[in-house]
């Protein structure tokens, strides 16, 4: 079992597809984070390969996965995704799950203050700027001192291709500064 699992650990590090995970693969090889959170799910494999790689170093009840992602109410044109589908998949893998309906904005408002010690944030490209905007305002305070983001972009050199990009914490700082709500003075 374990050598089985150290060649899946290898696969996904180093071949698996897309290609564009690998780094973030990598990351958690690395890092081994205990609670993760993603902002938009797809089709959840790349959530079942990050909770298989995280419990590889921790015991399965110390990982926790959050998932922020519109479910059922996704736009036409992304694959449906209905909640209970996804957190039944997402709890057989054993570790603590925790689903958020709605976009970033409204699920991080709701939800931020009792989001604590964030290690890993993963960003999706189906999440686009707008919604991220203002949203970007209460990620600080949802991640610990040491965490690790990563947003999903479209490669430049090939149109369909997406690689993962880590961000820095400058520029999350710069963009929750822009998101601080402004007060108007009387």
């Amino acid at each position: 079992m374990a050598a089985a699992s150290r060649i899946r650990a290898l696969w996904l590090t180093w071949f698996s597809q897309p290609a564009g995970n690998r780094a973030l693969y990598r990351c958690i090889q690395k890092q081994r984070p205990r609670r993760i959170m993603e902002l938009g799910l797809g089709n959840l494999t790349r959530a079942e390969r990050m909770i298989s790689l995280a419990v590889r170093h921790s015991p399965v009840g110390e990982i926790q996965y959050i998932g922020i992602d519109l479910f059922d109410a996704r736009p036409q044109g992304l694959p449906g995704l209905p909640l209970k589908d996804a957190h039944k998949l997402l709890r057989a893998t054993g570790v603590r799950v925790n689903l958020i309906p709605g976009s970033p904005l409204e699920a991080l408002s709701r939800t931020a203050n009792s989001l604590r010690d964030i290690d890993l944030v993963v960003i999706s490209a189906d999440q686009p700027d707008i919604a991220l905007e203002q949203a970007w305002f209460y990620v600080p305070r949802t991640i610990s001192a040491d965490a690790v983001l990563f947003r999903e972009e479209s490669s430049s050199r090939e149109a369909k291709s997406l690689v993962l990009k880590q961000l820095s914490r400058l520029d999350l700082q710069r963009w929750a500064a822009a998101a601080t709500p402004r007060r108007r003075a009387a």
